[in-house]
């Protein structure tokens, strides 16, 4: 017969567990949602975000970047600066 582990900090570690599983899929999700905007200059359903700031390369950054669901802008912090970066031609806009 198989032993039930019950203790609290197992408990808490599989929750918190699932918990990053939830927030890396919701994560995936709103970049995949967002790689699915059209470009206004040549039509393309390939866009990336554009982040901007000081970034920490953790492996969500990372694998973002490798999938083109983002893009760095740079340090400058502007309202003016564009939101979406088209993978195809490169255009960027808000």
């Amino acid at each position: 017969m198989a032993r039930r582990i019950n203790s609290k900090k197992y408990r808490a570690a599989q929750k918190a567990k699932a918990e990053a599983e939830a927030k890396a899929k919701a994560e995936r999700k709103y970049y995949q949602e967002i790689n699915q905007k059209v470009c206004p200059n040549c039509g393309a359903q390939n866009t990336a975000l554009i982040l901007y700031g000081l970034m920490n390369f953790d492996e969500s950054l990372k694998r973002n970047l490798a999938n083109n669901w983002v893009v760095l802008g740079g340090c400058d912090l502007s309202e003016t600066n564009p939101a979406y970066e088209c993978n195809e031609c490169h255009h960027t806009w808000k």
